[in-house]
This record gives structure tokens, C-alpha cells and sequence, in this order.
């Protein structure tokens, strides 16, 4: 291949136009002259694409202006060891860092997307009821930690949520079950934690069980809750949690996101859309199951929808997806399953 060069002679500022080939490791021009590559040299180009001086043992130089990089590649392709300045890797390496960058920026976005949450699945179905429920009891051991006190049931009240529960539970046919009630005033919240641990705040409690149907009510929470334990849904956002972590400490090699307490980890997280919509399903027909009328916990739902802004709703009221999509699809399945004449 031939390229277009500027000859400067010695001297002089004169130039003319050669044209400049390399065959067999000789740099020859259309004006018959002719140079073993290893003897000629080079200048530093200031940029991508800049000029390409080359330096030759009779005093000239050569200039080439065009189709730089395609000359560059076959200079260097010939000079011994195929030496290369760093502009000329860049120039010929620059494409594929790029495309290289985007494919782990690409790669990275998906695995915080989807990919954590399928790895986190498949670890999830991996670990052993034993472990989640050792598991479980470190985490709420660590809630004492925040400064929470959490106590099994001890009035009257917290008593007949439990023997509801524990009806559930059974039931559900869960592997683990337990339920512990927080000291935490003015939070009206329940929650689940691996292993089979269900903590309701004592004022979520205190609030409605007086109310009509309230116990009910409390139940269906209960059933939600028992939902994300048996799909061991607090598990998998533990995990998918940790998977993140790792990958950001990897890439940043700040540690504190993964020495973070694993209890207030947990707390800090939200479930799924689609998990969301498993545990409201479960209930649904969990409470059906039971011959426990759904309604109070839908109400329940609604009331609490209405009461609390977003930021400080309960964790099983969250917006995944939004409440009022929930609700309608809870009482959807209702009415269905009422038409099946229920049984399994």
C-alpha cells in the first residue's frame, strides 16, 4: 500500500509530494530512495491522528498527513520487537477499550437489575432451612444494636396475635415460625426476617386490635408476612444486598457498605414489585385456606394507605407496586377464589 508524504529536504523548507511504501522492512518513496526501516526514526506526535515525521539517515524528513493510523500500523508492524508509542496503542487499542467499557458498564447495569436478583434466587434456594434460621437469630439479636427492644408477646393482646399466627403458621406448613413483638413507639409496621421470624411493632398491635375485626386484620399482616417467609423472599434481598455490596467494594474498595450490620441492612431494604405481589397473593389465599374471612386485611391495607404518606408507610404496605394496584388485585383474587369453592 502506497501513502501520500511530504518530503522536506535537507536544509530547506522546500517540499514535494512522494508517495511512501514499506516492503520488506524498507521504507522506499516513488523518487527511488530508499531506507532499511531499523535506521530511520520517528518524532513524538501530540495527538490522535497528528502527523507521522519520520526522521531519515540522509538529513530529510517525511511527513505524512493521511491515512495516519493505517500508516502507523504498518510501520510499527515492521520495525523489530513491533515497537509502539503509547499514542499508536491508543490509536490502535482506543475502539476496543471503549467498546470494552461499555460492555462492563452494560454488563454491570443488568447484573444490579436482573442478574443479582437471579443469583441471589438460585444462592437463596441453596442454603439450608437450618442456616437461614441461624441466620435469622443473629440478625435479631442485631436489632438490640439499633437501640430496639424485641420481646416475645407478653400482654393479653400481643398474646391472641400470636395464637393467630401460629394457627397460620401451621397452616402455611413453614419450616420455621416465630414471632417476637417490637418496642418501637409510634411505628405501625411488621416485618420478616430469615429463619421464620415475625416482628410486629407493639403500637401496630395497640392500634387495631380493639377495633372491629381487628384481630382479623392483624392476621392477614401475619399471612403476608408468612408469605415472604415461605418464599423466603428477606433472605434473597439479604443476599442480593450482599452480592452489590461486593460488587461496588470491588469497584470502589470501599468496605463500609458490606461491614454494614446485617440487621439494618435488612431494615433498609424493599422488596420486589413481584415479591410484593407473591406475599399479598399468599395471604389471600393463606386466610382463605384457614376459612378467615380476607376483607378485614384488605380494609386494614386501605386505612393504612390513606393514613400515612409515602416515605412512612409500612414495610408491607410499600409501594412495589403501588397500593392501589395491590388492593385491587388482592380482592380480584378474593372474589375468584370464593367462585372455586375453595379447598386444597
Amino acid at each position: 500500500m502506497k501513502f501520500k508524504a511530504q518530503l522536506i529536504r535537507t536544509g530547506t523548507s522546500e517540499r514535494t509530494e512522494v508517495f511512501v511504501s514499506i516492503e520488506r522492512k524498507v521504507l522506499r518513496l516513488s523518487n527511488g530512495d530508499s531506507y532499511p526501516i531499523g535506521e530511520v526514526s520517528v518524532g513524538e506526535r501530540s495527538g490522535v491522528n497528528s502527523p507521522f515525521f519520520i526522521f531519515l539517515p540522509s538529513g530529510q524528513q517525511l511527513i505524512i498527513t493521511e491515512n495516519v493510523r493505517e500508516f502507523a500500523d504498518e510501520f510499527y508492524k515492521h520495525l523489530p520487537f513491533y515497537r509502539k508509542n503509547w499514542l499508536h496503542r491508543f490509536e490502535t487499542w482506543g475502539k476496543s477499550l471503549l467498546v470494552s467499557v461499555l460492555v462492563l458498564i452494560a454488563a454491570i447495569t443488568f447484573w444490579l437489575t436482573k442478574g443479582s436478583d437471579m443469583a441471589a434466587e438460585w444462592l437463596a434456594n441453596r442454603i439450608s432451612y437450618d442456616l437461614e434460621y441461624e441466620l435469622g437469630k443473629h440478625i435479631l439479636s442485631g436489632l438490640s444494636t439499633l437501640g430496639w427492644t424485641v420481646r416475645k408477646p407478653s400482654t393479653s393482646d400481643e398474646k391472641r396475635v400470636e395464637e393467630l399466627f401460629y394457627f397460620l403458621s401451621e397452616q402455611a406448613e413453614v419450616k420455621y415460625a416465630h414471632f417476637y413483638v417490637l418496642d418501637k413507639p409510634k411505628i405501625v409496621n411488621a416485618f420478616a426476617i430469615p429463619g421464620g421470624f415475625v416482628v410486629f411493632t407493639s403500637e401496630m398491635i395497640d392500634d387495631y386490635i380493639s377495633e372491629e375485626d381487628g384481630l382479623e386484620a392483624l392476621g392477614g399482616v401475619a399471612a403476608h408476612e408468612l408469605g415472604h417467609i415461605k418464599h423466603r423472599h428477606s433472605l434473597r434481598i439479604l443476599i442480593k444486598s450482599a452480592l452489590v455490596a461486593s460488587i461496588f467494594t470491588i469497584l470502589t474498595g470501599d468496605v463500609s457498605i458490606v461491614s454494614l450490620g446485617m440487621a439494618q441492612q435488612l431494615l433498609s431494604l424493599a422488596y420486589t414489585r413481584k415479591q410484593e405481589e407473591e406475599a399479598d397473593a399468599y395471604a389471600i389465599t393463606l386466610l382463605m385456606k384457614s376459612y378467615l374471612d380476607p376483607e378485614p386485611f384488605i380494609e386494614l391495607m386501605q386505612n393504612l394507605k390513606e393514613k400515612y404518606d409515602t416515605d412512612e408507610v409500612p414495610e408491607f404496605l410499600q409501594s412495589h407496586p403501588h397500593m392501589s394496584k395491590r388492593i385491587k388485585k388482592m380482592r380480584q383474587l378474593m372474589e375468584q377464589l370464593k367462585k372455586q369453592d375453595f379447598q386444597e
